[in-house]
């Protein structure tokens, strides 16, 4: 809806613009014919001006619909890099560790995360190796995660059900929002992708953080973004992540997230973004 009360506004203004860069024009010829030289000059360089700026306006919206086509672009070929990893990574765990199936799929594994640092243009980190989770603890918490991809979600549930997380999944935002209106204390955890079709992951957190203040979130984006890490700071969100992530780097993030939130009283836990490559944490 706030695109298109810009769009309107920007269609009203470049009109209005136009119609008074023509009217100036006009005047410039009429003053022309009148052998008047600098009301030509003058009326008709104020057209010309007013019809710059109308050109100038109408490539905006152009560009900005090009950056969005690219930022989903950015976001498809990260939830295939995350449904790449996830399964490897989950087919490691079952193939013995001597095979040659074994050292085909930490292969696999490797160029996916290599694929993933070029994404982001960050070709100056270390890549790793060997990066299949091992046998984790049981947990036990309940996460509620909202996905609007359906192959991504359902990798993501499974790779948090192998952690031993209790998961609710959902495609759906408004769904996963009705549910947890439901019963706001059966969650420990949300995590949530930023970028969905109906309720985007930061209206999302607005709303659950509306009925519970101390709520544990974590927010998967497809794209580095300070701005919107801002937005996430400003809301309460406790964590960053972004896509596609190695399960154990999931893992490690969830423990830091539950951990700081049952050994604190207040739910203002100082936030700090993370950005989790290969085990190792960086924070903003």
């Amino acid at each position: 809806m706030k695109n298109i009360k810009q769009l309107a506004f920007g269609l009203i203004l470049a009109m209005g613009l136009a119609y008074g860069g023509l009217a100036q024009v006009i005047v410039g010829i009429m003053e022309f014919k009148k052998g008047n030289t600098f009301g030509t000059v003058a009326f008709s360089s104020y057209g010309l001006f007013w019809w710059s700026l109308v050109l100038l306006l109408g490539r905006e919206p152009a560009r900005g619909a090009q950056d969005r086509r690219l930022d989903g672009k950015v976001r498809e070929f990260n939830n295939l890099l995350a449904s790449l990893i996830m399964q490897t990574e989950l087919t490691l765990e079952e193939v013995p560790a001597e095979s040659k199936l074994h050292r085909n799929l930490e292969d696999i594994l490797t160029s996916a995360l290599q694929a993933r640092e070029l994404l982001h243009q960050r070709s100056d980190r270390p890549v790793p190796v060997n990066s299949a989770p091992g046998t984790s603890k049981v947990r036990g918490e309940h996460i509620l995660l909202v996905d609007d991809e359906e192959k991504l979600i359902r990798l993501e549930e499974k790779v948090l059900n192998r952690l031993g997380y209790r998961v609710s999944a959902f495609t759906d935002s408004l769904a996963a929002l009705e549910a947890f209106h439901l019963d706001p204390k059966g969650f420990d955890l949300v995590i949530s992708d930023c970028s969905m079709s109906q309720l985007p992951g930061l209206d999302l957190a607005r709303e659950l953080l509306q009925v519970r203040p101390d709520l544990p979130i974590i927010l998967a984006t497809g794209l580095s973004d300070a701005h919107l890490h801002a937005k996430a700071a400003e809301l309460g969100i406790r964590e960053c992540l972004e896509k596609p992530i190695l399960s154990r780097d999931l893992d490690k993030t969830i423990r830091k997230v539950l951990d700081v939130h049952k050994n604190s009283f207040s739910p203002a836990v100082p936030i700090q973004f993370t950005e989790v490559v290969g085990g190792k944490v960086s924070r903003s």
